[in-house]
């Protein structure tokens, strides 16, 4: 993986909590990179049928996201941008410091109009250091000035690199997804699979700043948007009529299973009564599931990709396998978070503790991932949690 690239400014808290909750072993895994071009990017997979995928995941996927997204932005402007962010951090120092020297500047030039009008203005000495301080006072706005048209063309320019990449993203993420699927198979010689949902941000400032959400099974994202819970993904479940359409068209089958719909390899219905577990499904998406897969693709890959510019109505995300999403709503969720506004690690081990005792029968994890620059929801909070 390249080496971090500090090209962003935005501010985040982020926790993970994962427990195996009312299973033997946990098969969730989950990743987080904040560090690294395009953005930070925060996932949770949930394994089935062993946890080698899941593993191969948190290793390769975002990897070779980052790979094939720098192969057509190019390093070399990569690293422009970097050090376009870097002055404008640099800048934005200098500024501070300018700051505090003219209001010092400007008390000093109060004070000795002050002290002239007390002698009726006839001091030719004291006119002379006036005169001298409104030079240093226009010498230090002059700064001022150069430096905020510096910021206007830096932001111009960090909006239209951005741009390009957005206007990318999405077509990259999906190739990439395919092929990291493509070297999972050929890599594991296992036959198990896993979810996927990645969630990037993208931009150079809050205000600039785009959510993309890739998701490939049942595992899930919410944004908190003004205490609301907005879905950003969807559940791919085989009895959906654009899945299951899929699926047949491909040589599958769509059969109920202890009252769950499930996919089923071509065939593997009429074999026996009871199918193998390794040629049925309940997701129509997923990353490895090679009988699912091969010879005929039952199951896809293929990820779902949604993306939505952030507002300053948005304060957070929550990301988590569906050990969550059995037991708890998209709201539920997000009021839970809510009251953990300021601590990401107890918002997570909250969702976790809750979803266990409302019955969650999986291994389960969540991620919150909050907007540090909204403090004022410390405040909001309390109003949205009465109108509830």
């Amino acid at each position: 993986m390249s080496a971090p690239v500090e090209i962003m400014n935005v501010p985040l808290r982020h926790a993970t909590a994962s427990t195996r909750g009312a299973k033997q072993s946990n098969e969730d895994r989950y990743v987080s990179v904040v560090d690294r071009f395009p953005g930070p990017v925060f996932g949770v997979f949930d394994g089935h049928g062993g946890v080698s995928a899941a593993k191969y995941l948190v290793r390769h996927l975002v990897q070779n996201v980052i790979y094939a997204v720098e192969a057509y932005i190019g390093h070399e402007r990569v690293q422009d941008v970097a050090e376009v962010r870097s002055a404008y951090e640099d800048d934005a120092m200098k500024l501070d410091q300018l700051t505090k020297k003219m209001e010092m500047e400007h008390c000093c030039l109060k004070n000795v109009g002050e002290w002239k009008q007390e002698v009726d203005g006839d001091d030719t000495e004291i006119s002379e250091i006036e005169a001298d301080l409104r030079k240093v006072c226009n010498r230090l706005q002059a700064q001022v000035d150069e430096i905020a048209s510096n910021e206007v063309k830096r932001d111009v320019h960090l909006h239209n690199f951005w741009s390009f990449i957005k206007n990318h993203f999405a077509s990259t993420v999906r190739t990439t997804f395919h092929r990291t699927d493509e070297a999972l198979l050929q890599a594991l010689p296992s036959n198990d699979g896993s979810t996927a949902v990645l969630v990037w941000l993208i931009g150079h400032k809050p205000s600039d700043l785009t959510i993309y959400a890739a998701n490939v099974g049942d595992s899930r994202a919410v944004l908190c948007r003004n205490g609301l819970a907005v879905p950003l993904t969807r559940d791919h479940t085989p009895d959906q009529p654009d899945e299951m359409k899929r699926i047949l068209k491909h040589g599958g089958a769509v059969a109920q299973f202890e009252g769950v719909a499930r996919v089923y390899s071509p065939g593997a219905l009429q074999k026996s009564t009871e199918p193998s577990v390794k040629k049925r499904l309940a997701m129509s998406r997923s990353f490895g599931d090679r009988p699912l897969k091969i010879p005929q693709e039952c199951v896809t890959c293929e990820p779902e990709i949604s993306h939505v510019n952030v507002t300053e109505d948005d304060w957070f995300l929550v990301i988590a396998t569906d050990g969550v999403w059995n037991a708890l709503s998209n709201q539920e969720a997000v009021d839970i978070a809510l009251q953990h506004f300021d601590d990401p690690k107890t918002a997570a081990r909250a969702i976790l503790g809750e979803a266990y005792r409302e019955g969650s029968l999986d291994n389960i994890t969540a991620t919150v991932v909050q907007f540090a620059w909204q403090d004022d929801v410390k405040r909001a909070r309390h109003h949205v949690a009465r109108q509830h």
